[in-house]
């Protein structure tokens, strides 16, 4: 009888170890940001629920950096990110927030599954795409050998008004946006006060009012970002010996798309938000080498997208044969903030 209960809970082991190589947990860093320096937050309280039950939590301290990129790194977090429940000080607003929110399930499993290419690698010979699946290991970019990632980052964004925007990162690829979420006002805040004021500030609560206090401060511009349209980036060149080598689109919603060969060429028309940045980095020939940077005006794209109204539009980047950059929206010059170019002295892996 011993030995046959010893039996069952060797197979049992065996069978749970099974199921965890072949379904490897997540490992990630947790980043808090915020809009700008005078936006910042302090979490009282926290901790991140994940589909294996795993704990996980945010960061000690503050929000830190910009919107969507604190700058800072923590220690890895284990598990599939399912929901947050946080309890947070705004400092500028003199508010204590609750945010307990609930990501979608088969979404943060998608993402979870997701390996995103970052770059090219001398050694990797086969086509990239610009994602693939991996549900047997987790992947990490290595110079020699892997141009893919997993998911390395879960983002939280803290605007005011208790806006809280989640995204996950994938090293220097791709980052994608989770979900928005509105925490509420803690009315009774007379717990979390304490804690705040006796252990987290050196600082009473009427100095922090009138040293950080930002009135109206407003969530509508952060919200705002968010306004999606149905675009795709072109790329198209005078010079016969045009070769696109990669693009990077910081969006002003936080996310961030990257494209390599050969899908750099082939993008498809998808709900994207308005760009705040596009690098382009293009070859003329094996000497010649260059980078440009496109730097859009939010309110002036988003009223030219909003009036066009088309179900698909192409942003298109034309490289004339000086290797300047010019800009159009369905073969119409569209305004642009700044344009820049340079020679590059960047080396690709292609």
């Amino acid at each position: 009888m011993k030995r046959n209960i010893l039996l069952i809970s060797l197979f049992s082991i065996f069978q749970m170890m099974s199921c965890q190589k072949k379904h490897p947990k997540p490992m990630y860093y947790v980043e808090i940001s915020h809009p700008h320096n005078k936006y910042l937050v302090t979490p009282i309280r926290d901790s991140i629920i994940t589909l294996e039950g795993i704990h996980a939590s945010l960061p000690y301290g503050s929000t830190s950096g910009k919107w969507g990129d604190s700058g800072k790194m923590f220690t890895e977090q284990y598990g599939t990110p399912i929901g947050a429940d946080v309890v947070y000080y705004a400092r500028y607003e003199n508010k204590f927030y609750h945010l307990k929110a609930e990501f979608p399930v088969e979404k943060m499993k998608d993402l979870a599954s997701r390996a995103y290419a970052v770059s090219y690698v001398e050694s990797h010979k086969e086509p990239l795409e610009h994602y693939k699946r991996t549900e047997q290991r987790q992947l990490r970019f290595s110079g020699y050998e892997n141009p893919y990632t997993n998911m390395t980052h879960l983002i939280f964004g803290f605007a005011p008004q208790g806006m809280v925007v989640v995204w996950v990162g994938y090293g220097g690829g791709d980052i994608i946006e989770v979900e928005r979420y509105q925490a509420q006002e803690v009315k009774d805040d007379e717990k979390y006060a304490k804690i705040f004021f006796t252990e987290r500030s050196s600082q009473t609560r009427q100095q922090i009012i009138e040293r950080e206090h930002v009135p109206e401060a407003s969530s509508k511009e952060w919200d705002d970002y968010r306004n999606r349209y149905s675009w795709r980036p072109v790329l198209s060149s005078d010079i016969d010996t045009f070769f696109a080598i990669k693009s990077s689109t910081k969006y002003h919603n936080g996310e961030r798309e990257v494209l390599l060969q050969p899908y750099i060429m082939k993008t498809e028309h998808q709900m994207r938000a308005i760009p705040n940045e596009v690098d382009l980095y293009w070859r003329t020939d094996k000497n010649q080498q260059f980078e440009g940077r496109v730097f859009f005006n939010w309110e002036k794209t988003d009223a030219i997208l909003k009036e066009q109204g088309l179900e698909k539009n192409d942003i298109r980047f034309h490289i004339n044969k000086d290797n300047n950059i010019e800009v159009f929206l369905n073969d119409t010059p569209l305004p642009v903030q700044s344009i820049r170019v340079y020679k590059s002295n960047v080396k690709f892996q292609i």
